[in-house]
C-alpha cells in the first residue's frame, strides 16, 4: 500500500496537470534503482524516475498500457483504480 509524507506542489501552465491540493512524495528503492512515487489529491499517482535509470526501462514495461505518459512533466500518471496494482509491480522490480 502507498503511503508517504505531504508536499505541497502545483503544477502551472498550459497543457499541465493542475493538482492544487498536497501531494504525498516516496522514493521506492528497487534492485534496479530508484523511482519516485507522487500521490495526487486526485487520486492518481505520479511515477517518474532518473534519466537513464535501469528501473525506468523495466518500469516503462509496467506501466504501458495500465497509465499515461505526460511529456511536460516527464511523467506517467496512474488512475486511483489501479494505483495499488502499479506500486506493487513496481516494488517488485
Amino acid at each position: 500500500m502507498f503511503t508517504a509524507q505531504l508536499a505541497d506542489v502545483r503544477f502551472r501552465g498550459p497543457g499541465w496537470p493542475r493538482y492544487d491540493a498536497f501531494m504525498a512524495k516516496e522514493t521506492l528503492e528497487t534492485s534496479l534503482g530508484s523511482i519516485w512515487i507522487g500521490d495526487l489529491s486526485s487520486g492518481e499517482i505520479r511515477i517518474w524516475w532518473p534519466y537513464g535509470s535501469r528501473a525506468g526501462k523495466l518500469a516503462v514495461g509496467i506501466l504501458e498500457g495500465k497509465a499515461r505518459w505526460h511529456p511536460k512533466s516527464k511523467g506517467w500518471y496512474v488512475a486511483a483504480a489501479r494505483r495499488d496494482e502499479i506500486y506493487e509491480e513496481l516494488a517488485a522490480l
